[in-house]
C-alpha cells in the first residue's frame, strides 16, 4: 500500500498565507513507540480554550491556546508555556501527552499556554532574543496568565519550551530573565543564529550567556544526528551548535538532559520527545 504512513502538516487557519503540506512517514520494525501523543480510552482530556492577550511588547493581540488538565489539582499549577502554539497542538500533540502523563501520574496537573506569532514572517522575527521578546513573555504573558488561573508563582515549577527557533527563544528567555522559569524544554534549538548574512555574530546566545551570571534553570535539550547539515551543508550545523551549548550550560552547573535522536529537523521527532522533555523537567514536582 502506497503512502500507508501520511503525515500532515496543516495549514494555519490564522495565517492566509500558510499552505497545508504532506509528507509519507517510512516507519521501521524497531522505530521507538509513540505511547503518550495517542488519545487513549478511559483517559481524561483536558480542555483547550483559544483566546488572546493584547501585547505593547510587539504591538496588537497575539492567540495563546489555554490547556487546562481534566485532573483537579490540590493547589496552584505547574505552568508550561510553549511558541509555535498552533503547531506544537496539531503535530507535537502536546494536549494528548499532557493528558496522558497526567492520568499516567508520570507529570502532576499543568496548565499549557501555547503562543502563536500572527504569520510565519512575524514568527520569524518575534522568536529571535530580543528584549521585546523578553517583555512579551515576563511582563505581559505571565501576570495574564497568573490573573485568570490558579498557576504557581514558583518559578521552579513553570517550563518554558520551543522546537527550532522556538527552542532558542526559551533558552534565551529563561537565561535572560532569571527567576521567570525554572527549566527549558528546547528541541532541535537553532542555537546558530543570527544567521550568515545577519547582523551579530554566530551563535549569539552560547557567547552571551558566557558573560551572563548564571540563572537557576533546568535543561531539557535534544537533537537529530541527522542534523549535521542543517540548516544548510557547509554553514555551522544544528547538531554541532547544540553541543557547544550544552558543554556551556553543563560547565555553568546547570542540570541538563540532553539526548541526539536518530532522525532530522521534523515534527515527526519533536513529538515523541517531547514527552521525554516533560518528564525531565516535571516528573519530580
Amino acid at each position: 500500500m502506497l503512502n500507508r504512513h501520511p503525515f500532515r502538516l496543516p495549514a494555519d487557519p490564522a495565517d492566509p498565507n500558510d499552505r497545508e503540506l504532506w509528507a509519507s512517514l517510512l516507519e521501521l520494525p524497531k522505530a521507538p513507540d509513540e505511547p503518550w501523543i495517542r488519545h487513549h480510552p478511559g483517559v481524561p482530556r483536558g480542555t483547550v480554550l483559544s483566546t488572546g492577550v493584547r501585547t505593547a511588547a510587539w504591538g496588537g493581540r497575539r492567540r495563546v491556546a489555554v490547556y487546562r488538565p481534566a485532573v483537579p489539582a490540590a493547589g496552584p499549577l505547574p505552568l508550561l508555556v510553549v511558541f509555535d502554539g498552533y503547531l506544537s497542538r496539531a503535530l507535537l500533540r502536546v494536549p494528548a501527552t499532557l493528558d496522558n502523563l497526567i492520568a499516567a501520574g508520570r507529570i502532576p496537573p499543568t496548565l499549557a499556554l501555547f503562543v502563536s506569532a500572527p504569520s510565519g514572517a512575524r514568527r520569524m522575527a518575534e522568536l529571535r532574543p530580543s528584549a521585546a521578546l523578553r517583555a512579551f513573555v515576563t511582563r505581559e504573558l505571565l501576570p495574564w496568565a497568573r490573573r485568570r488561573w490558579a498557576v504557581t508563582d514558583d518559578p521552579a515549577r513553570r517550563v518554558i519550551a520551543g522546537s527550532s527557533l522556538g527552542g532558542l527563544a526559551a533558552a534565551y528567555v529563561a537565561l535572560a530573565a532569571p527567576g521567570a522559569f525554572g527549566a527549558v524544554i528546547a528541541q532541535s534549538g537553532s542555537f546558530w543564529w543570527p544567521a550568515s548574512g545577519q547582523p551579530g555574530e554566530r551563535e549569539w546566545l552560547t557567547r552571551a550567556y558566557a558573560g551572563w551570571p548564571a540563572a537557576p534553570v533546568r535543561f531539557y535539550l535534544d537533537v537529530g544526528d541527522r542534523e549535521n547539515t542543517w540548516p544548510r551543508p557547509g554553514q555551522v550545523d544544528q547538531l554541532s551548535v547544540n553541543r557547544r551549548f550544552r558543554d556551556l550550560l553543563v560547565a555553568r552547573g546547570h542540570q541538563v538532559t540532553y539526548a541526539e535522536y536518530r532522525g532530522g529537523h521534523d515534527y515527526v521527532n519533536w513529538r515523541r520527545t517531547f514527552a521525554e522533555g516533560l518528564l525531565a523537567v516535571l516528573g519530580g514536582s
